[in-house]
């Protein structure tokens, strides 16, 4: 008998240890707000449950299909846990080292970890992997008026992952719904959609105050129609024994 706890004790803590560090797949997370005048930055939501210790890289360099071209900058976050639903804001101003609302940010070595970002077509990337190489992108936001050459064998795809705002804007938030859908992942669709997202900050001068801070609302589910009417039978049944 002990034996037999023991094993399964140990089977236990090894499917949580795997679970804990396994890798984000493409759309797990999302951009919901970029800044690029004033106070530089962005915002990503969470949709999935991460755990602590996750590594996810943010780089603003162009992707040819293949690799990434130099010139801009790179810089590695490593989460703290997270729930799916929670919002990270971001302040990348050039002048200074990143900051991020959770978790910690760290220079990659070679590209900077201070990420200015322009106003003239500028296009983020969010992925795991190692510096300079990603094995999984997770998402991408862009300014441009397009993208679909910078997302090529990235398995990004416009109007979900990577959210294509146009118009060389100096920024927009997402301001959409955030509590209406059933599932985290069904949320991508509608922060695809830049109808779901603010009247574009843009012109001369810093425009930042009509953005900044960015929504920090967390997103949430609610059950499919099907729960609730199970929820609403079991509780039925529940009455009707007590009064038996």
């Amino acid at each position: 008998m002990t034996i037999q706890k023991t094993a399964s004790g140990l089977l236990a803590g090894l499917a949580v240890a795997g679970s804990a560090s396994a890798a984000l797949t493409t759309g797990d997370i999302a951009f919901i707000g970029f800044s690029a005048d004033g106070e530089d930055g962005f915002s990503i939501v969470a949709l999935t449950d991460i755990a602590a210790g996750e590594e996810i890289f943010f780089r603003d360099d162009e992707w040819d299909g293949t690799g990434f071209g130099t010139g801009e900058s790179e810089f590695l976050w490593t989460t703290t846990a997270l729930t799916a639903g929670s919002v990270v804001t971001f302040i990348t101003d050039a002048s200074d080292p990143v900051s991020a609302s959770v978790g910690t940010i760290s220079d990659p070595g070679a590209f900077g970890d201070n990420m200015g970002i322009s106003s003239g077509g500028e296009t983020i990337f969010a992925f795991q992997g190692t510096s300079n190489t990603p094995a999984t992108f997770l998402a991408a936001i862009t300014s441009a008026n397009a993208i679909e050459d910078d997302i090529s064998g990235t398995g990004l795809t416009v109007g979900t992952t990577a959210v294509v705002l146009g118009g060389e804007i100096d920024g927009s938030q997402y301001a959409g719904p955030r509590n209406t859908e059933t599932a985290f992942s069904d949320y991508l669709a509608l922060i695809g959609d830049t109808n779901n997202w603010t009247a574009p900050v843009d012109g001369s001068g810093d425009q930042s105050g009509e953005l900044l801070p960015f929504d920090t609302t967390s997103f949430s589910v609610v059950p499919e129609p099907g729960s609730l009417a199970l929820l609403a039978l079991g509780g039925l049944a529940v009455l009707r024994r007590r009064r038996g």
